[in-house]
């Protein structure tokens, strides 16, 4: 028992647990379990690059944890952009994304994140819809290919 006191994560799935065996689970506890762990996944990538950075040392075993863990994260957001994309009730968002696919790709292509950033912003606006917070978290990665792969996942869910 005081193992879990000093565990904050494996407190949280034994509490899950007994919901589950008392049948008081519910899919919104699911979900929750699910987003917090999301959030530590990334949270604790944060902390690893931060702890790398300081050591100055890209041969440690910090850095291949890093390296591990955000590659999981990553794969993750690819995921997570295409059923955003997917799962858009907004037919005037699609269409609108339909209509500019050619163009967007082919700046996608080049590199130009400023004008796919305007032109997926102008859309959204548009479109009366919000810009999610996973989709702006495309535009930050630094590295080209991953911001590729991490918008054309996005455009591969809504144009379908």
């Amino acid at each position: 028992m005081e193992e879990n006191n000093k565990n904050p994560v494996k407190q949280y799935i034994d509490d899950l647990e007994n919901k589950v065996k008392s049948g008081g689970a519910t899919a919104e506890d699911f979900k929750n379990a699910f987003a917090e762990l999301q959030r530590a996944k990334l949270k604790i990538q944060q902390l690893l690059e931060y702890k790398t950075l300081d050591n100055n040392d890209i041969n440690n075993s910090y850095y291949s944890l890093y390296k591990k863990i955000s590659g999981e994260n990553f794969s993750d957001l690819v995921d997570k952009l295409h059923e955003i994309g997917r799962k858009n009730p907004n037919k005037g968002l699609k269409e609108a994304f339909k209509k500019q696919s050619y163009r967007l790709l082919r700046q996608i292509r080049t590199g130009n994140r400023d004008k796919v950033f305007y032109d997926f912003l102008r859309i959204f606006i548009s479109s009366d819809e919000k810009f999610d917070n996973a989709l702006v978290s495309a535009f930050k990665y630094p590295e080209d290919e991953s911001f590729k792969v991490l918008i054309y996942s996005y455009l591969s869910g809504i144009i379908q």
